[in-house]
């Protein structure tokens, strides 16, 4: 594998678990640039029963060691299945899967990230397709002293050769990476979707998984007292980088209670619609105030926050000096970028090369944006010899990734 060409699955399940998206991106090195073909961006559906289980375990955090243990298996299992129906889809044999895994834990203390754990065994997604698996890549950061998040800027300041832009990942938990003169500002702003695909489950007795076309939110109104209560937690004023995820944010642990067409919260009782709404305001603003002002500055959206028309419209309201744009734009499909992202994060590990970007100005006492004391070589291998082969000298951080699909590749 010279000129660091490599073909790579990356696999991964937000905190919505909407689906496993998987990635296949056969990179290759072409001067102080990374080209990456992407063949194939799916998302294979979680199998009914695990993604039960998951739901009940994130909703209501307790759970027996045993039934911890079976989850892991059941989504490696789970993993490796997807994995092995997109590596039959792509255009030559797969080196390399890098899985992030289910994310069940963050767990903080105020800025301090004092453990991570994603559950998938490394070695069922290995057992099932037979190819090398990276995973458990965020443990190292966080051994580190960093948060273990955001991982996403690597990617974004890969796409766009750290000119000045913005993204915005609207997935469970909304993260953001604010690039300007070189700085990197980035972190999760908080909640995304988690609150109001919960509200929307929940309203419709499990019929619906999220607000489609934004129309409960269209219909309701924003409770201000409701919406002052929550943008009062103390997870918001956090510097970034910051992390966070579904055990601070949940409707349960912040005292939101549904029933029926109805919810009702320590300071009174409001309609669904009006719950709705009230979230998707809680997203935007909260975003909003991660961003600040812009100067015709792009943004760059994906995740599937950006499929809201009623979030997206309250976003350009509170962003008027940013121009929303979608990945697309960067050859990289809105609902499949951070399964591109870990497919980046495989093929950097691959080579010894961070997965995490330095910060120009020391970020938290540490010398990555993370907080961590040095960037880190990101994931375990599972098997551990299983890049022994691999020609890795001479290899150095590419200065810019450029993304086309395969479609647009044989069209050249």
């Amino acid at each position: 594998m010279r000129g660091g060409a490599m073909r790579i699955a990356g696999i991964l399940s937000g905190t919505s678990l909407d689906g496993i998206d998987v990635a296949v991106v056969h990179f290759g090195m072409v001067g102080t640039q990374l080209r990456g073909c992407i063949e194939v961006a799916r998302t294979v559906p979680w199998p009914e029963q695990t993604r039960g289980r998951l739901v009940s375990l994130l909703t209501r955090p307790t759970a027996e060691l045993a039934e911890l243990a079976r989850l892991h298996a059941a989504v490696g299992e789970a993993f490796g299945e997807a994995a092995a129906e997109a590596i039959a889809e792509s255009h030559g044999p797969v080196d390399l899967i890098c899985s992030h895994g289910q994310n069940i834990a963050h767990v903080t203390d105020g800025a301090v990230t004092e453990a991570t754990w994603q559950l998938g065994d490394p070695a069922r997604i290995h057992a099932r397709t037979g190819v090398p698996v990276i995973a458990d890549v965020r443990a190292a950061d966080v051994a580190s002293g960093g948060a273990g998040a955001p991982l996403a800027p690597i990617l974004d300041t890969l796409l766009v050769g750290g000119e000045d832009a913005g993204f915005l990942n609207i997935g469970g938990i909304a993260n953001v990476t604010r690039i300007r003169h070189g700085e990197v500002v980035c972190g999760d702003t908080g909640p995304g979707n988690c609150l109001l695909d919960d509200a929307v489950r929940a309203l419709s007795d499990g019929q619906e998984s999220f607000d489609r076309d934004g129309v409960r939110a269209r219909a309701g109104q924003v409770d201000e007292e409701l919406l002052t209560y929550l943008v009062a937690d103390p997870y918001f004023g956090l510097p970034m980088p910051r992390s966070t995820g579904r055990e601070h944010f949940s409707l349960g642990e912040l005292g939101i209670h549904v029933d029926g067409q109805r919810a009702r919260w320590s300071g009174g009782n409001l309609s669904g619609a009006d719950l709705v709404r009230t979230l998707v305001e809680l997203t935007a603003r909260t975003v909003a105030d991660a961003f600040g002002p812009g100067s015709s500055t792009p943004l760059h959206l994906s995740g599937g926050g950006a499929d809201n028309p009623v979030l997206v419209e309250r976003l350009a309201d509170l962003l008027p000096g940013w121009q929303l744009r979608r990945t697309e734009e960067l050859g990289v499909d809105s609902d499949h970028k951070e399964a591109v992202l870990f497919a980046l994060i495989g093929w950097l590990g691959a080579y010894g090369l961070p997965g995490v970007v330095s910060a120009p100005t020391r970020s938290r006492g540490g010398a990555a944006i993370t907080g961590a004391r040095e960037p880190a070589v990101l994931g375990s291998l599972t098997p551990p010899d299983a890049l022994s082969q691999l020609d890795t000298r001479g290899m150095t951080t590419p200065a810019r990734l450029i993304l086309r699909t395969h479609v647009e590749e044989r069209d050249q």
